[in-house]
């Protein structure tokens, strides 16, 4: 997690409650952008990729879980290179950082 960030939305929810909505609806929408990747993958369908890392790259983004970003964008950019080699060991790479975001929320008391 970016500190900053972190520190940007706490100020802008003082309501621990209001930021712990926000990363739920963040993770309730998750399996579905995880699945266009998976699919996308497995179909070869560059632009189903690329849409759903783009999304999951803007909706991390904008809530400062940077490794997250970090790995749908690579992913984002593979299919916009019309290339695939990389994107299964890049699928693991964002899942493992969706893992550890997980551990990081529950931790922290931001996802039930």
């Amino acid at each position: 997690m970016d500190p900053a960030k972190l520190a940007e939305l706490q100020e802008l929810f003082c309501d621990d409650g209001e930021l712990a909505e926000l990363f739920q609806e963040f993770w309730e929408e998750l399996p579905d952008r995880l699945e266009g990747i998976r699919n996308g993958i497995q179909g070869k369908a560059l632009e189903q990729i690329h849409q759903a890392a783009h999304a999951l790259k803007g909706s991390s983004a904008n809530l400062g879980a940077e490794g997250v970003r970090s790995a749908a964008a690579h992913l984002e950019d593979q299919a916009r290179a019309g290339t695939l080699e990389d994107a299964p060991g890049l699928l693991e790479r964002l899942e493992g950082e969706l893992g550890r975001l997980e551990a990081w929320l529950r931790q922290e008391g931001l996802l039930a």
